[in-house]
């Protein structure tokens, strides 16, 4: 292995994203997994003794769920069990469910999904794909004002 790789694999980012694998790994068959449960399990591997200080504990926590949504968002990989989603392999194999504001998410796996799961992140992909749309119109009108010409 060259020793860049070795470098990155044996950097601290990745033994924490090694750390949530590990956590994940156990519990990826579950139909829920919430981010925070990930996140927390992974900090009571990581710092058995609580010995890191609240607000850094808090900052990893915090951390240790954005990289937990990351791995609950992930599409299929080549070689997973979960053969049915030849068809879709655009889809993901967790989506988040419906939640009440200000609660912490939780993805499900996609079979598990209801049909109102389903419309809500349905509407919420069209809505964030309506709000890039607009936003590059706007950029567009922006340098073809700026540099005078039409822009692709």
């Amino acid at each position: 292995m060259p020793r860049q790789a070795r470098e990155a694999s044996s950097s601290p980012e990745s033994k924490l994203r090694a750390a949530l694998q590990e956590v994940y790994d156990r519990h990826k068959h579950e139909v829920r997994v919430s981010p925070a449960w990930l996140a927390t399990e992974t900090m009571i591997t990581l710092d058995k003794e609580k010995l890191a200080p609240a607000l850094v504990y808090l900052a990893a926590h915090l951390e240790l769920r954005q990289l937990a949504r990351e791995l609950c968002r992930a599409k299929w990989e080549p070689g997973d069990e979960i053969e049915q989603h030849e068809l879709f392999p655009d889809l993901q194999s967790r989506y988040p469910i419906v939640r009440a504001r200000g609660e912490d998410p939780e993805y499900v796996l996609l079979d598990h999904m209801t049909l109102a799961d389903c419309e809500a992140m349905i509407a919420r992909l069209r809505a964030e794909a309506s709000a890039k749309l607009e936003h590059a119109r706007a950029l567009q009108i922006f340098a073809e004002a700026k540099f005078g010409r039409r822009t692709a």
